[in-house]
């Protein structure tokens, strides 16, 4: 299946509406990229993606509604500023390793920042877009920012593209009516 196949692909939610609520839901549909080469976006995240920011991010060619963080030379990082980065949350991520990067390449998530606390939490991440393991934030993250990037150091290719983003919280308690 071919990259513009993988990102037209719908997207149903990772979990259950009964047992997790929706506490915030980005997708990148907002960036659209119609040329042959991709293109830097780190001025294109406003309107609703004001919440992001970050170095080498790209719109890789012939996309839309898809964030392509790093190079092919460097190593990038996205970063999440906002309400929803609360450690009582859990974080999903819908992404995929462009078809030439290295096998070993993880999807690290963690605190940022100068009061961050916490360690990172490396995802398996593989070459089909698909929804990566849910990431519990109690831990990593308290209320402040996240930081989204490949987990190694190693020169080479770290493309990773990005479709959307869910904060959701689990529900513990009660009982609950869902009307569709």
């Amino acid at each position: 299946m071919g990259l513009r196949a993988l990102i037209t692909l719908a997207a149903a939610l990772p979990f259950s509406d009964i047992d997790f609520r929706t506490v915030a839901d980005y997708d990148f549909s907002e960036l659209t990229n119609t040329s042959g080469n991709s293109k830097a976006c780190e001025s294109c995240l406003t309107n609703s993606l004001s919440c992001f920011s970050g170095e080498r991010l790209y719109i890789p060619s012939h996309t839309n509604g898809v964030i392509q963080i790093s190079s092919t030379d460097h190593r990038g990082h996205l970063i999440y500023t906002g309400e929803a980065a609360d450690g009582e949350n859990v974080l999903f991520i819908r992404a995929c390793k462009m078809s030439n990067t290295p096998k070993k390449t993880m999807l690290s998530i963690g605190p940022y920042g100068e009061d961050a606390t916490g360690c990172a939490t490396n995802v398996s991440i593989s070459f089909e877009m698909d929804w990566l393991d849910a990431v519990p934030l109690a831990g990593v993250c308290d209320g402040g920012s996240l930081i989204i990037q490949p987990n190694d150091d190693k020169e080479g290719n770290r493309r990773i593209l990005v479709d959307r983003i869910i904060f959701a919280r689990r529900r513990e308690h009660g009982f609950y009516f869902i009307i569709r």
